[in-house]
């Protein structure tokens, strides 16, 4: 018996609970979304969705000419690849390694042949070729910062509406 009146008086918590929590407005709004019908074929599904509107993105039109122009200055800083100023001075040091191999074997500079190659022509053509690799590499350089402000000055160009040539 005692039991049946614990279990009456949970329920009865329960439920006054769930009355006290209901307020008019919850049921105002849950009636709002579904209205219950008894034939299914009038039933009808309403949803919302709440849509923001993207922060403004800054657009440019981009003349086709600056892109071409892009692409033919990217695509010849990408045809490069080992160039011969990498082989010459890949040549200059194996030369000036040969010098100081015969030194160290011990080549003397009266020897007829060796001697007149290894202690006189490589280290001569050795040291001319790494000049020349220096000259070169400079050139090439200056060659890579014109083609760097050209692509820059393209890309501010179209910035600011077009470009100009």
């Amino acid at each position: 018996m005692e039991m049946e009146n614990v279990i009456d008086t949970l329920a009865n918590a329960v439920v006054t609970t769930a009355e006290n929590e209901i307020s008019p407005e919850k049921e105002q709004g849950f009636n709002n979304v579904a209205n219950i019908v008894d034939n299914p074929s009038q039933l009808k599904v309403n949803r919302e969705f709440n849509i923001q509107k993207p922060p403004s993105i800054d657009a440019v039109l981009v003349n086709v000419d600056d892109i071409q122009k892009l692409k033919e200055l990217s695509e010849r800083l990408k045809k490069r690849k080992a160039s011969y100023i990498d082989f010459l001075f890949g040549a200059a040091t194996l030369l000036i390694g040969g010098t100081i191999s015969a030194a160290i074997s011990g080549i003397k500079l009266e020897t007829p042949i060796k001697g007149w190659v290894f202690y006189i022509a490589c280290p001569v053509v050795g040291v001319g070729i790494i000049v020349a690799c220096i000259f070169l590499k400079i050139l090439r350089n200056k060659d890579d910062q014109f083609l760097a402000e050209r692509i820059i000055s393209i890309i501010e160009s179209i910035g600011e509406g077009g470009l100009s040539s």
